[in-house]
């Protein structure tokens, strides 16, 4: 804090680095604009990292973050959360299918916390986990299974798109300490979010 004190005494709020943890999928669809936006208007620095969620959540806490997205929303006498939009997932193929038979066709999943496994009691006989929605969804465009994405992150018109019963609402959260007065350079990001 000395030396943070020291620097805004003798520099002011010049060229400030905004330390931010972000879900895989958020940084590869919906961040990338607001990432363009920002650097258009702003002299301050990004440094953008992706991380699981109780990686987010412990490196806000340590203050190694100022601001986290997450699909958690979570309060604390040290963090506050902001609910910014409802994330809809889907189910995406190549070609048909019948989503009653999900486990008929191999599953392409993020991780053994997928919604496919939530979703599903049976499962398929061939799954494949790769922690990158972008690769899923080339898996998917190539007819090599189906998964469960964020329907922003679905770009191809082609993919057959089909929307999920019985998940659970999410929402993605801007999540940053409590602070008595919000730094000017986060202020400055936060209302480009909004």
């Amino acid at each position: 804090r000395f030396e943070s004190r020291i620097q805004d005494i003798f520099f002011g709020d010049i060229n400030k680095v905004i330390r931010i943890g972000i879900l895989h999928g958020l940084l590869e669809t919906w961040f990338n604009d607001v990432m363009v936006d920002f650097a258009k208007q702003s002299k301050h620095q990004l440094a953008v990292e992706v991380n699981s969620l109780d990686q987010l959540k412990e490196k806000l806490h340590n203050g190694k973050y100022d601001l986290i997205f997450t699909t958690e929303n979570f309060q604390s006498e040290l963090v506050s959360s902001l609910k910014l939009f409802e994330e809809k997932m889907v189910l995406v193929s190549k070609n048909e299918i019948n989503p009653k038979e999900a486990s008929e066709y191999p599953w392409i999943v993020y991780s053994d916390q997928d919604h496919l496994f939530q979703l599903y009691k049976k499962r398929s006989e061939k799954i494949i986990v790769v922690n990158s929605i972008t690769t899923i969804l080339k898996l998917v465009k190539k007819g090599v299974g189906i998964a469960i994405v964020p329907d922003h992150t679905v770009d191809d018109t082609n993919l057959k798109s089909y929307d999920l019963k019985g998940l659970q609402k999410q929402h993605i959260h801007l999540s940053s300490l409590n602070f008595q007065h919000m730094p000017e350079h986060i202020q400055q990001l936060i209302k480009l979010i909004k």
